[in-house]
């Protein structure tokens, strides 16, 4: 089957990138999430399933970062065409050209809100924590400013601090589908509990 087929190319990509925070293990994640979501909201799970694996498979072939979902969308469509309908693959190809938070765009189809909705589900939560911290770590940021972590008089410096970044993006994100959003609020609420509990520790 062509997911299988997907998979096993998308887990051998993976294995050569160094994309700790955009790895195999976040591919599962949204994958996991799509489908869990699509199934709630009546969408198609193949479509769901190949947009999922090869959403970020750009980064794992070495593209940079902010080109990744209009590359990944390229790499996607060589390898699908002729393999599924024009239909779903034109639905996956949109999916994953506006997945990103940063585009700013909203993709048209149901399982492209439903993959752009996974993908933002995965940067917040208990994962969400570790990823954000991660990533700080690899761009060699602070993880707050010694006089005043929780920016109250300051500027927010999300490219000097990580626990900006929670207050610049992860704590605003917004979701197309219901379900999703049942699920942000709850994993959003976890983020404002850490925040809390890292607050009271260090000041």
């Amino acid at each position: 089957m062509v997911v299988e087929e997907v998979e096993e190319f998308v887990k051998r990509a993976f294995r050569r990138s160094k994309m700790i925070s955009h790895d195999y293990l976040h591919v599962l994640r949204v994958r996991k999430l799509a489908v869990e979501i699509g199934k709630k909201e009546g969408a198609d799970i193949e479509v769901l399933e190949l947009a999922s694996l090869l959403h970020d498979i750009a980064l794992a072939l070495g593209k940079e970062k902010h080109l990744h979902a209009e590359e990944s969308a390229k790499i996607a469509k060589k390898i699908l065409k002729g393999k599924i309908s024009e239909e779903k693959l034109n639905k996956i190809i949109d999916a994953i050209e506006n997945h990103s938070y940063s585009k700013g765009t909203v993709p048209r189809s149901l399982e492209g809100k439903i993959l752009q909705d996974a993908d933002r589900l995965d940067a917040i939560g208990a994962i969400g924590v570790c990823r954000a911290i991660v990533y700080g770590a690899l761009k060699s940021r602070a993880l707050y400013d010694a006089d005043d972590p929780f920016a109250e008089r300051r500027e927010l410096k999300e490219d000097e601090y990580t626990i900006d970044h929670f207050f610049t993006k992860l704590l605003k994100i917004d979701m197309n589908t219901e379900t999703a959003k049942r699920e942000a609020e709850r994993r959003i609420k976890f983020m404002k509990y850490f925040l809390e509990e890292l607050k009271r520790e260090i000041l």
